[in-house]
């Protein structure tokens, strides 16, 4: 518990991360989305990464990455940063811990615009196994269009 304390101390946002796991870099993405620069620690490149995760997990994580702390406060995973997004309080945090001063006059709203690019991949996918069960069933409906593509015929 000490190791990581010591780590997260004086630094206005820590990231615990993995270099191969999507989801510690989405959250380093959001983070500096706002103009942060947070500390990030590989724990997959560190010689006491073994014991890092030890404490992090003492802490209640898992998995132990992303941990994520702001103002030397643990916050928690993605989606207690995501949480803090929706609610509108993440980016006051970041300017009281002094990771930021002046948000960016036009931030990145990652959480939108994954949210929209998952739900377009979703939609994409439903009209392609829509073609496909149409293709197999010969059926011909009047008309659907998920999002630009139309299926069937009039």
């Amino acid at each position: 518990m000490d190791i990581v304390k010591r780590l997260v101390e004086q630094r206005p946002v820590v990231i615990f991360s993995k270099t191969n796991c999507p989801v510690s870099h989405s959250m380093k993405q959001l983070i500096t989305g706002f103009g942060a620069n947070p500390t990030v620690y590989e724990l997959d490149q560190m010689s006491n990464g073994r014991d890092i995760e030890r404490a992090l997990q003492m802490l209640g994580r898992k998995p132990t990455v992303p941990s994520i702390f702001i103002g030397g406060n643990f916050i928690g995973g993605p989606n207690d940063v995501l949480s803090l997004q929706v609610q509108g309080r993440l980016v006051q945090m970041l300017m009281d811990a002094g990771a930021i001063w002046i948000l960016k006059k036009e931030p990145l709203n990652t959480i939108l615009e994954f949210q929209q690019e998952l739900l377009i991949a979703i939609l994409r996918g439903v009209n392609q196994s829509l073609n496909k069960i149409l293709l197999l069933s010969k059926a011909k409906p009047t008309h659907i269009n998920l999002i630009g593509t139309t299926i069937g015929g009039r």
